[in-house]
């Protein structure tokens, strides 16, 4: 058997409005992208290749599902026009299509089925189809693809069940759902830690903190202090959701930050979005008021002035230091500096700054580690207002950083980072969600307690480049 999965945007595109950014047959559910269950269910249906038919771009589809080597079965690619029927479809697939029991799935809907059940095909006239339906898709088997012209319209008896995708409020019921009641029909990520409760890798649970099944936690999530996860709650990778904050009967996306002190409850957070899916409405809020009262770190003149005066202080106190030591290790031979160009936020301006490579073989060299010292040139970039004293990363002027920073509006570099602060090796996943929850976090009192505890509680140490 072979399954040929319909994808058509005038079934779809209405989820678009909610989330621009995401394919409408990838968005989450339960930490799944929607059109996985289509294909575990043709998996578990006896298919042993899978077509799937779309009639708008969908490049997200291939990169997720490539040639299938994850599910152990062959995936490929077609293309419809919006109003192209099964019959026309079946022809333009007639290769794919020939000499072999079929399983459609055409339309948006969602299939309910118990991965223990017997989901093979059911059996039907070897000269018939039939067919399943909803309101938006239906779901048929056919002896092979001249059946189609006799197909019998009645439930099938099978050990499965449609759901009609119409409304965000239908996606958010069946997360629902699958949460309190189908957690064990389903492949879903994470691992079970006790009844309920699904967990990705890496996930952080800061003490004091509660949580109240049934929960899905995905990868890379930080659930600071005092927080209250549950119940009914489903939250996406790369996730942090800080002090205080109560979470019960909501999604939350991927790449989202929920701030301190915030009770969400019967909304999905998408990024800086919070949408109720019971009418649709959807609230673009700042990252500001995500954190609370917080603020961003660049919008006061008080705070670039104190920013610009630490900054004079810290180069005062480091600057008999640089010179003496400076000059030591010239004489060594153990001083090299790089220029690099990098970027000052998403609108594409950059500056060319001085990276101190620092190789730690000498005295000279490790005091100058110590006393931060490669910091020295930089500080006066921060008197002229043109880095933060404590920021982001700089990010070098390349293709990958400008792309990632489209959706990282909240970027400043620094010359101190809050990577240096969490004491975080440079590079990975885990430095950018760190640098992503500081930024979202950034006010003055905030970026004054990551400096002190750069300077002072992690004694001026850092690694030195090799």
């Amino acid at each position: 058997m072979k399954a040929l999965i319909v994808i058509r945007e005038k079934d779809s595109g209405w989820l678009r409005d909610f989330f621009p950014a995401i394919h409408p047959a990838i968005t989450p559910i339960c930490n799944k992208p929607l059109l996985e269950y289509h294909m575990d269910f043709a998996l578990l249906s006896g298919c042993t290749a899978v077509r799937i038919v779309m009639d708008e771009g969908g490049n997200s589809i291939e990169e997720y599902f490539q040639q299938g080597e994850r599910w152990g079965v062959a995936i490929s690619y077609g293309i419809s026009n919006p109003d192209d029927s099964i019959d026309t479809l079946i022809e333009k697939n007639g290769a794919f299509c020939a000499d072999t029991p079929l399983l459609i799935m055409d339309g948006f809907f969602f299939v309910h089925y118990d991965k223990a059940g017997d989901l093979r095909a059911p059996s039907f006239p070897a000269d018939s189809g039939l067919l399943s339906s909803c309101s938006s898709g239906s779901v048929l088997f056919a002896a092979n693809a001249d059946c189609l012209h006799n197909i019998s319209d009645s439930s099938l008896e099978a050990d499965f069940a449609l759901s009609s995708l119409t409304s965000l409020d239908d996606i958010f019921g069946i997360s629902m759902q699958i949460l309190q009641a189908e957690q064990d029909h389903y492949v879903l990520p994470g691992y079970g830690v006790e009844q309920n409760v699904l967990l990705g890798q890496n996930v952080t649970i800061e003490k004091n903190t509660k949580i109240i099944p049934p929960v899905i936690i995905g990868d890379n999530v930080r659930l600071h202090g005092n927080t209250v996860i549950g119940p009914d709650v489903v939250i996406g990778s790369d996730v942090i959701v800080d002090n205080g904050t109560r979470i019960e009967r909501s999604v939350i996306h991927t790449d989202s930050y929920v701030g301190r002190d915030l009770f969400v409850n019967n909304r999905i957070v998408h990024g800086k979005r919070i949408i109720s899916p019971a009418d649709g409405e959807i609230l673009d809020i700042s990252d500001g008021y995500l954190c609370s009262s917080m603020d961003m770190y660049s919008g006061s003149l008080f705070r670039r002035t104190v920013n610009s005066v630490s900054a004079l202080l810290i180069f005062v106190v480091q600057l008999l230091p640089y010179f003496l030591l400076g000059g030591l290790r010239k004489l060594q031979g153990s001083w090299q500096v790089e220029e690099q160009s990098v970027l000052l936020g998403n609108r594409g301006e950059s500056l060319t700054i001085p990276i101190l490579f620092n190789r730690g073989d000498t005295i000279a060299d490790k005091l100058f580690a110590v006393l931060a010292l490669e910091k020295f040139p930089l500080l006066h970039l921060v008197i002229k207002g043109k880095m933060q004293l404590v920021g982001n990363r700089p990010l070098s002027e390349t293709p990958a950083h400008q792309k990632l920073l489209a959706d990282f509006p909240d970027y400043l570099p620094g010359v101190f980072t809050y990577a240096e602060g969490e004491e975080m090796e440079e590079g990975g996943l885990d430095e950018e969600i760190i640098e992503r929850y500081h930024a979202a976090n950034r006010s003055f009192r905030h970026d004054c307690g990551i400096l002190l505890k750069i300077l002072f509680s992690n004694g001026f140490t850092r690694k030195t480049a090799q």
